[in-house]
C-alpha cells in the first residue's frame, strides 16, 4: 500500500448513542475547511504572483539592454549583423524567461507539498475522530508522486509552468517585434508589455499571462487536495460505504458539476452507483477553477442535516438540480441559459433531460429530437415571430428592415 497507519480510535460508537449524525458531522468538518482551502489558494496566488511581479523589472531591463540600441538603428533595412543580433538576443529572453519561471515553478512545488500533507493529516483526523480500527494516512513516496507525476487538466505542474513560461516569451516577443517595426522605442514596447497607471498595469499584455499564471495557481490547490482526499477514502476503504460529490449551491457552479452533485461513486475505484455518470478527473479537477470536492459517508450512516447554499442553508440531501429548481428566473437563466431555463419553467423539460447518461448536456439540436419545441415558448424569438404574422407586435419587441420576413428584435 501507498499509506500507512495513523492512529486508531473507537469513537463510533459514543457518536451514535449521543444521536449524532456522523455524515453531517464529517461532511461539516470538511466543508467548514474547504473557505480555509479557497483562502490557501488566494494566499499562493498572491505569493507566485509577487514572485513573478519580482521577474519583471529584471525582464524590462533585459528588453533595455538588448534591444535599446536595435531600436535606435531601426530595423528597416537591417544589416545582416542586426538581424541575427536580433535572433539571437530573442533566444536570450526566452531561455532568461523558462529559467525564471522554472524557479518560481519550483517554490510553489514546495508551498503545494505542505498543503498537500497538511490536507491529507487533516482528512485523516477526521476519519480518526469519527472511525473505529486502524486509519491509513498517506506516505512520502505517495505525496511526491502526486505533486510530480499526477496530471491536471492534462498536465503536470512542472509542465504547466513551461507552457506558461513559452506562452509569456511569445507575448513578449511578439511585443518587441511589432514595436521594432512601428519604430517604437524600448520604453514604448515595456509600456505595451507592463501596462499603464491609468490602468491600473491591468492592460499590459502579461496581464493575460498573469491570469494564466492565477488559474494554473488555483486548479493545483484544487487537484492536490482532493487527490489527498481520494487517497486517503481509498485507503480506508474498509470503514466507508461511498463518497459523494458535493459541489457548491450558488450561481457560479458549471453545468458539468452541477449535474454530480450528490451522486454516489464507489471509494476505491469511483464507479456510479446508481446512475450512469462517469467520475472522469474527479471533484476539484474536472475543469480550471473547479470548487467541488468529495465527502467520505461511513458504513452504515445516513446523510441528514443541512448544506451550505446560497440565501441560506438547506437540506443535505439536496442537489444542486433541485436547489436550482427553486431559485428566481435569473438564477437559471444564467446557469441553463435563457432558452433551456424557459423550458424548465414551462414544464416542457425536467432539469435532469437537460443531459445525457454520461453528464453530458445535450445541445438544443438534441433537446429538439426530444420533441420539447413543439410550439414556441412564450417571450422566445419563434413566439414573437409567430405573433408577427397574426399581427400583433409583442409588447417590448420592435420590427426592424422592411421585409416582413425579418428578425424581430428586443427593445
Amino acid at each position: 500500500s501507498s499509506c500507512q497507519p495513523s492512529s486508531s480510535r473507537g469513537g463510533c460508537g459514543a457518536a451514535q448513542d449521543a444521536g449524532v449524525s456522523l455524515d453531517s458531522d464529517i461532511r461539516d468538518a470538511i466543508l467548514r475547511p474547504e473557505a480555509a482551502l479557497s483562502r490557501v489558494a488566494n494566499h499562493l496566488i498572491r505569493e507566485f504572483m509577487i514572485r513573478l511581479a519580482e521577474l519583471e523589472p529584471k525582464l524590462y531591463r533585459e528588453i533595455r539592454r538588448r534591444f535599446g540600441w536595435i531600436a535606435e538603428r531601426g530595423i528597416l533595412n537591417a544589416s545582416d549583423f542586426t538581424t541575427a543580433r536580433l535572433k539571437k538576443n530573442l533566444e536570450e529572453l526566452r531561455r532568461v524567461l523558462r529559467a525564471d519561471y522554472g524557479a518560481a515553478g519550483r517554490e510553489l512545488q514546495t508551498n503545494l507539498r505542505t498543503l498537500l500533507q497538511a490536507e491529507a493529516e487533516f482528512s485523516t483526523s477526521v476519519l480518526v475522530r469519527y472511525g473505529s480500527g486502524k486509519i491509513l494516512g498517506l506516505d512520502p513516496e505517495l505525496v511526491t508522486e502526486i505533486l510530480t507525476r499526477r496530471p491536471f487538466q492534462g498536465g503536470v505542474l512542472r509542465s504547466w509552468i513551461r507552457r506558461l513560461s513559452i506562452d509569456t516569451a511569445w507575448r513578449v516577443e511578439k511585443a518587441i517585434l511589432d514595436g521594432l517595426n512601428l519604430g517604437q522605442g524600448v520604453d514604448a514596447i515595456v509600456r505595451t508589455l507592463r501596462g499603464t497607471r491609468a490602468g491600473r498595469y491591468l492592460d499590459g499584455i502579461l496581464e493575460t499571462s498573469r491570469r494564466d499564471a492565477a488559474t494554473i495557481v488555483r486548479s493545483a490547490v484544487a487537484h492536490v487536495a482532493n487527490t489527498a482526499r481520494d487517497e486517503i477514502w481509498s485507503a480506508n476503504a474498509d470503514l466507508l460505504d461511498d463518497v459523494r460529490w458535493l459541489g457548491t449551491l450558488d450561481s457560479r457552479t458549471c453545468r458539468v458539476c452541477a449535474i454530480r452533485d450528490g451522486l454516489l461513486y464507489t471509494v476505491t475505484t469511483h464507479e456510479p452507483i446508481g446512475h450512469s455518470i462517469d467520475w472522469e478527473a474527479g471533484p476539484g479537477r474536472m475543469h480550471p477553477n473547479d470548487r467541488c470536492t468529495s465527502v467520505p459517508e461511513l458504513k452504515g450512516e445516513k446523510l441528514t442535516g443541512q448544506r451550505a447554499a446560497k440565501g441560506g442553508p438547506v437540506k443535505a440531501s439536496m442537489t444542486y438540480l433541485q436547489w436550482l429548481k427553486t431559485q428566481p428566473a435569473g438564477v437559471q437563466d444564467q446557469v441553463l441559459g435563457v432558452t433551456r431555463a424557459r423550458l424548465l419553467r414551462a414544464g416542457k423539460l425536467g432539469l435532469a433531460d437537460m443531459w445525457d447518461d454520461h453528464g453530458r448536456r445535450l445541445t438544443l439540436d438534441e433537446l429538439k429530437e426530444l420533441e420539447v419545441f413543439d410550439t414556441p415558448l412564450v417571450g422566445s424569438l419563434a413566439w414573437a415571430k409567430e405573433q408577427y404574422e397574426n399581427g400583433t407586435v409583442p409588447e417590448g419587441w420592435f420590427v426592424h428592415g422592411r421585409a416582413r420576413s425579418q428578425s424581430l428584435g428586443t427593445g
